[in-house]
């Protein structure tokens, strides 16, 4: 019995083990730009392509460009079927998705011999011989142009879309990925060839049941042939920063707050704030040295005080109903049914927002309620035990995010893409827990901006 109870002890503990134990995060061949997590529990492969290029690298008379070109890329035939139709044939899952800064593909597949040779002659073909037909072309801008025009009429999209125009004002942020209906219906058959000549530098990430050898053998063949033009690599945020050394955010109308509120008749209020992060350049060149390629100047997500700022977001807004909003607005007041702040990495610097809803005839008061739950927030009026608090419900979710092969494959992306360290589990975890109140405070000190945009929607 003894013996018994031993065995179990053992099993338990090295349970326990494996479940908080991190993945190990491979560079394939030694290329940092292609990353693996090897998991042969199930036949199953995940794999990201991103590209370098995204909606800010587009010129004003071309704005939804590279939307419309990765919308268009599912609808094109190889071999006289839809593309999208093919990946269903194996049943395999694919997205492509454009966002400010980067734009992916994403695949999921079952593994095995057929459809690895399958997928690769297929990405292969949309990298280097894809071309848009003019049909499927003018199908597809009818569709984004009702879509701007739906997008009008949705109180959300709309706050998002003019928080984005006031705040990056004269920035390549500026611009909807999805570009406007004045550009869209212009864009022809030679801007999207030409555009599909310019994917953009390539970062590769795998999850699944492929070893390092054979995720290799898979990048040598999609990539076989592809040529990528030079023509976005030397953008960079110097230029359209105030300064190259600092990539500080300024508000370029230089008032202190910037407010902007747009009538829609609905029955509640959209309220978007936008708070400008000063994220230091000298962490991400330290980190950087081997990473040259990068178009990357600043990202809070590599900043020294990015776990301050994270612990105290959550503490503030990002934890649901233990978070200083909920329980100041919803909880006390009522003014809304949902509040919450969130971070938001861009490559080149970091912003904090806070969303919510209330109604129309609360909208006065619920942002001068905003105005002074920041005011005290940018006090770090934190007590010692919301700090312990925050940094184990932080970490409790984090450990969450890698229990599926999607969910790490998410995690990968984002770790190549910002370019941290492949022990990131770990350092992620060292990180959090240094986090203290003094720390909180010198992060506030240099990094939180006394400017911030405020954009209402709604009939008010």
């Amino acid at each position: 019995m003894k013996y018994f109870y031993s065995i179990i002890i053992f099993l338990l503990v090295s349970y326990n083990k494996n479940v908080y134990s991190y993945p190990l995060i491979q560079e394939i061949k030694y290329n940092p730009d292609y990353l693996l997590v090897e998991r042969q529990s199930l036949p199953i492969i995940d794999m990201n392509i991103t590209f370098d290029i995204g909606s800010k690298h587009e010129y004003p008379a071309s704005f939804g460009l590279r939307n419309l070109v990765f919308r268009l890329i599912p609808q094109q035939k190889y071999k006289n079927e839809k593309i999208i139709h093919l990946f269903e044939k194996i049943g395999a899952l694919a997205n492509f998705r454009v966002g400010k800064d980067n734009s992916e593909i994403n695949i999921r597949f079952i593994k095995s011999e057929y459809n690895v040779n399958y997928v690769i002659e297929i990405l292969n073909y949309i990298l280097t011989e894809l071309k848009i037909d003019e049909e499927t072309l003018n199908f597809e801008k009818e569709k984004i142009i009702r879509e701007i025009k739906g997008n009008k009429l949705d109180p959300s999209i709309l706050a998002s879309q003019h928080a984005n125009e006031t705040f990056f004002s004269g920035t390549w942020y500026q611009h909807p990925v999805i570009g406007y209906e004045d550009t869209i219906k212009y864009l022809s058959k030679n801007d999207t060839d030409a555009h599909l000549l310019n994917f953009g530098n390539i970062e590769i990430n795998f999850v699944g049941a492929l070893n390092n050898n054979e995720a290799a053998f898979f990048i040598s063949r999609i990539l076989k042939n592809y040529k990528n033009k030079e023509k976005y690599n030397n953008f960079r945020c110097s230029d359209y920063w105030q300064t190259e050394n600092n990539c500080k955010f300024t508000l370029l109308n230089n008032s202190m707050q910037s407010r902007e509120r747009v009538k829609l008749n609905t029955s509640q209020t959209h309220i978007l704030i936008y708070i400008p992060l000063y994220i230091s350049t000298s962490t991400w060149r330290e980190k950087n040295k081997t990473h040259k390629n990068k178009s990357c100047c600043a990202n809070i997500r590599l900043d020294e005080y990015y776990y301050e700022l994270l612990v105290a977001n959550y503490i503030f807004g990002g934890s649901g109903f233990g978070s200083t909003l909920m329980h100041e607005i919803r909880e006390k007041r009522g003014l809304a049914y949902s509040v919450y702040s969130y971070l938001i990495p861009y490559n080149d610097f970091g912003v904090l927002a806070i969303n919510m809803q209330t109604k129309n005839q609360n909208s006065y008061k619920a942002i001068n309620l905003l105005e002074d739950l920041l005011k005290k927030f940018k006090n770090v009026n934190f007590t010692d035990d919301e700090i312990e608090k925050a940094k184990n419900g932080i970490l409790n979710s984090f450990e969450l995010r890698f229990d599926t092969n999607r969910k790490l494959l998410s995690m990968l992306t984002a770790i190549n893409t910002f370019n941290l360290e492949n022990n990131y589990f770990e350092e992620y975890k060292r990180g959090l827990m240094k986090v203290d109140k003094r720390s909180i405070e010198d992060a506030f000190l240099k990094k939180i901006s006394d400017d911030y945009t405020i954009i209402t929607v709604g009939e008010f």
